[in-house]
C-alpha cells in the first residue's frame, strides 16, 4: 500500500470513529494533504504517522529493524518447513538486543535455529522451558541471542522474537518531531474553513508506531507541544489510535481532551 492509499485508510477509519458526516474527500495540493468536504464546510487536513525515535543496536529506526525481523521470519519459517516434526512446537528468540544478522547470515541463522530446536526436541512438554545458547555449534545464535524459549503446542504458530510485543511510550521529543514536520508548513493559503492535523498510532506497523497509553494530564502538560500548536495554524488536532481504536483531540485555548475510547 502506498502512502496516498494508506493515509486514504487512515483518514476513513478516523472519520468512521469520530462519526463525522461528509460527502467526499478530495486530494489536496500538498498542503494540504486531503480536503474533506462536508455539508457546510470544507476542511483542509494533514496526516502524519507517529513512529518512536527508539533505534536498533546497529543505529538504524526500530521500524526498520522489525522490517528486517519480517524478512529473516520468513527466512526460518522456510528453514523449518523441512522438518514436519516442528509443526507443532513454538519458538521464542530472545535477542541481545534490538539488533539482527546482517542479511547475508540470514540463512546460516535460520538453519542454526532449526538445528537448535530438533537438538532440545526429545525434553520438550507443553510447559515453556528457557535455553542458553551452548558454546560451539552455533556461533550466529551466540552472537546474537541470549536465550530461546520453546514448548510444545497443540497447532501450527509462528516463531517469534522478544521484540513483538511489549511497551514503548512516547516522550514529549517525539511527539515535537511528528508534529513540527507538519506545523512548520503554510496552509495559509487553503480556503477550508478550518484545517486539522491527524497523527495516526498504533497502526498495525509494529511497536515502533505503538505510543502505549497516552494521559491527558501528560499530554496537557507538554508545554513544548502545546506551544508549537498554538503557534500553528491548525485549529484542531487529533492523535488517532487506530488498533485501540482511541482518539484524542486538541484545541487552541483548550488543550486535549479524549472523545473516544472503545478500549476501556
Amino acid at each position: 500500500m502506498n502512502q496516498e492509499k494508506r493515509e486514504r485508510f487512515y483518514l476513513g477509519k478516523f472519520l468512521d470513529a469520530l462519526a463525522f458526516s461528509h460527502q467526499k474527500i478530495d486530494r489536496g495540493a500538498d498542503p494540504p494533504d486531503f480536503v474533506i468536504h462536508s455539508s457546510d464546510a470544507k476542511i483542509a487536513i494533514e496526516i502524519t504517522e507517529f513512529y518512536s525515535d527508539a533505534k536498533g543496536a546497529s543505529g538504524d529506526p526500530r521500524q526498520l529493524v522489525e522490517r528486517e525481523w519480517d524478512k529473516l521470519r520468513d527466512v526460518i519459517a522456510k528453514a523449518r518447513e523441512q522438518h514436519s516434526e516442528l509443526n507443532e512446537i513454538n519458538c521464542h528468540i530472545l535477542l541481545m538486543e534490538l539488533g539482527l544478522p546482517s542479511r547475508r547470515e540470514y540463512q546460516e541463522f535460520a538453519d542454526e535455529v532449526v538445528k537448535f530446536v530438533i537438538k532440545n526436541l526429545a525434553i520438550l512438554t507443553d510447559k515453556s522451558q528457557d535455553f542458553k545458547i551452548p558454546l560451539d555449534d552455533f556461533p550466529l545464535l551466540k552472537k546474537y541471542v541470549a536465550k530461546i524459549r520453546l514448548n510444545k503446542v497443540g497447532c501450527y504458530i509462528t516463531w517469534d522474537w522478544n521484540h513483538s510485543g511489549g511497551f514503548v511510550g512516547f516522550s514529549e521529543d517525539e511527539l515535537v518531531r511528528v508534529i513540527s514536520r507538519k506545523a512548520s508548513q503554510d496552509n495559509s493559503e487553503n480556503s477550508c474553513g478550518e484545517t486539522w492535523l491527524l497523527i495516526v498510532a498504533d497502526g498495525g506497523e509494529g511497536i515502533s508506531q505503538s505510543m502505549g497509553v497516552p494521559h491527558l494530564h501528560e499530554l496537557n502538560s507538554f508545554g513544548t507541544v502545546n506551544r508549537m500548536l498554538e503557534a500553528s495554524s491548525f485549529d484542531r488536532v487529533y492523535i488517532f489510535q487506530y488498533l485501540l481504536d482511541r482518539i484524542f483531540e486538541w484545541r487552541c485555548g483548550r488543550g486535549w481532551f479524549l472523545v473516544r475510547d472503545r478500549g476501556r
